[in-house]
C-alpha cells in the first residue's frame, strides 16, 4: 500500500515573488520605483504608509516575528492583512481559525472592526450564499474578501471569482489575491518579491539559498 502525504513545507521566496506577482498584476498602474522606495523605509525601519502594498510587504518581511507588525500600522486593515499574509507565509494559517486569530492582533477600540470579521467567518460556516454576506458585509469590503476566501481558501481563482463579482477596489483585491496565492502556493516571478527576500535573508548575490517554513523560521541566513 502507497501512503501519499501532503507536505506542509513552503517555500519562502516562491511566496515573496508570488504575492508581488499578484501585486503588480491588480496594480498594472504601480511604479515599480515607487515601491522600491516604500519597501527600502520598510528595510530600514522607517515610518511606512498604511496602505495594502505595504501591509502584504511588512507581512512578508516580518513573518518570522509578526509581533512586529502592531507597531508598524495605525489603521486596523492593514495590520489584518500583514498579519494573515505571515501566517501564510509561515505555513501556520488554518481557514477556520483564522478570524479569531486576526480579531486577537486588534486592539480594543476596534471591536466593531472585530465583529464585522467575525460575520464573514459566521456566514461561511452558515453556508450563507455571496449574495447574503455582501449585503451584509458590504461596509467592509475587507471582510467581504475574507468571506470569499474562506468559502473557497484552496482554489484562488475561484476566491477570486467570487471577489470580483461585488468588489472592484484594487487594494482589497491585491490583498486577498496576495493572501490566496501564498496559502494556495500559486507559482509566481516577479524581480521585486526576489529583491525583497534577499533582504529578508541578508544576501545580497544573485543566488540565495531557499528557506522553507516553518522549520527554519525562527532565524535569518
Amino acid at each position: 500500500m502507497t501512503i501519499h502525504i501532503k507536505s506542509n513545507i513552503r517555500s519562502v521566496d516562491q511566496s515573496f515573488s508570488t504575492a508581488f506577482a499578484v501585486v503588480f498584476q491588480e496594480m498594472p498602474n504601480l511604479e515599480e520605483k515607487q515601491a522600491v522606495e516604500m519597501l527600502t523605509r520598510l528595510i530600514e525601519g522607517k515610518k511606512i504608509p498604511d496602505n495594502s502594498l505595504m501591509a502584504i510587504a511588512s507581512g512578508l518581511y516580518w513573518h518570522h516575528e509578526p509581533q512586529i507588525l502592531a507597531e508598524l500600522f495605525s489603521t486596523p486593515e492593514p495590520l489584518i492583512v500583514a498579519h494573515a499574509i505571515a501566517l501564510a507565509c509561515s505555513g501556520k494559517l488554518a481557514p477556520r481559525s483564522l478570524i479569531h486569530h486576526l480579531c486577537l492582533q486588534l486592539p480594543p477600540e476596534q471591536e466593531n472592526f472585530a465583529r464585522t470579521l467575525q460575520l464573514s467567518h459566521a456566514l461561511v460556516e452558515q453556508g450563507q450564499s455571496s449574495i447574503i454576506a455582501y449585503r451584509r458585509l458590504q461596509p467592509s469590503p475587507l471582510a467581504f474578501g475574507f468571506y470569499c476566501f474562506l468559502a473557497a481558501p484552496y482554489v484562488t481563482n475561484w476566491t477570486m471569482l467570487l471577489m470580483r463579482k461585488y468588489i472592484s477596489q484594487s487594494s482589497h483585491l491585491m490583498a486577498i489575491h496576495s493572501l490566496a496565492a501564498i496559502y494556495n502556493q500559486d507559482r509566481g516571478h516577479h524581480a521585486l518579491g526576489e529583491w525583497l527576500y534577499r533582504q529578508w535573508t541578508g544576501s545580497h548575490s544573485d543566488r540565495v539559498a531557499i528557506v522553507t517554513a516553518p522549520d527554519a523560521l525562527g532565524r535569518r541566513i
